[in-house]
């Protein structure tokens, strides 16, 4: 189960991140929109590799709730949209959005209920080891 929510938040980030960086690269939202597109990649990637665990406990609730608010706000963005009459486009745009806000979310549940399970662990020492002198 560790290894499945550890694989899964880091295809979340990845997603994430090539989302946002598409959305700003295309001119669909704010150039703004690069930064936390790297910011998720770099969690994803601290989250595969385990380097610099130590950040990845701050990093992964942070990075969530960073992509929370801006996919929280995009999806009103994209409600208001929809009022103004572009139906097809505002329709692609609030579905993209309010998927991004749930797994934003989902992400933000997770390191803050089990935040282990997304990091790895530190190596036990058995008995043996502690007790032997060196």
């Amino acid at each position: 189960m560790q290894i499945r929510l550890k694989f899964l938040a880091t295809a979340i980030f990845a997603i994430m991140g090539i989302f946002w960086l598409a959305i700003g690269v295309i001119g669909e939202g704010s150039p703004l929109l690069i930064f936390p597109g790297i910011v998720s990649l770099i969690t994803g990637a601290v989250l595969a590799t385990g380097f610099l665990k130590e950040y990845g406990k701050v990093l992964v609730p942070s990075a969530g709730i960073y992509n929370f608010v801006l996919a929280a706000y995009q999806t009103y963005a994209a409600i208001n949209l929809l009022q103004t009459g572009l139906v097809t486009f505002a329709s692609a745009a609030l579905a993209g959005y309010l998927v991004s806000a749930i797994l934003s979310a989902f992400i933000v549940l997770v390191s803050y209920s089990n935040a282990s399970a997304l990091l790895p662990s530190e190596p036990e020492l058995s008995e043996e080891s502690k007790t032997k002198p060196s």
